[in-house]
């Protein structure tokens, strides 16, 4: 190769390269619109470059022609937040959904949060971390008895069935069978 053609040959790598950082260029403009994986933007913080840049927080992305919208990420439910700030976990969760008539731990998780913000400390000081349906308080059992849809009259039945003359000890002693997962007799 002589001198004109080396020339000419890195005068077009050189006008190649030019439109290739070009193209670069332009493609770092449109590459935040892009829809991007939450595990690629978990990455992100990994990547210094990538750390600065805070990803939008709703996005047109255009794919074939169509618009498609991305959703701003929910936030975390304040009862969630609630419920396990006050140190409660899921062996917890199992009692109270006994206790809410819920059936499902997530569920008592929400109604239990709910009860912590409205009523504060109030809640807690009834229902500890790790109380048990045998180690609550009476009043708290009695009211996981009225919670799943018992009354006065159930508990003169059962009163009846176990041989009790105190109301308010069957009414407890239900409440606790309840939380603890027992069926009441029929």
């Amino acid at each position: 190769m002589n001198d004109e053609q080396m020339s000419a040959n890195s005068e077009t790598s050189g006008a190649a390269s030019t439109a290739m950082g070009r193209i670069r260029s332009a493609s770092r403009v449109v590459a935040p619109a892009l829809l991007v994986p939450p595990a690629v933007l978990a990455l992100g913080a990994l990547l210094p470059q990538a750390a600065s840049a805070a990803p939008p927080a709703a996005a047109v992305v255009q794919h074939h022609g169509a618009a498609a919208f991305t959703e701003p990420k929910v936030p975390v439910d304040e009862e969630l937040l609630a419920y396990f700030n006050a140190g409660y976990d899921y062996d917890d969760a199992v009692v109270l959904a006994r206790y809410w008539n819920d059936g499902s731990p997530y569920q008592a998780k929400l109604d239990t949060g709910e009860a912590l913000i409205k009523s504060g400390d109030k809640f807690k000081a009834e229902f500890q971390h790790g109380d048990t349906a045998w180690t609550v308080s009476d009043d708290f059992a009695r009211a996981a008895y009225f919670n799943n849809g018992y009354d006065y009259a159930d508990a003169r039945r059962l009163a009846k069935v176990w041989h009790q003359t105190d109301i308010s000890t069957v009414k407890a002693t239900a409440g606790r069978k309840i939380l603890a997962g027992i069926k009441l007799p029929a």
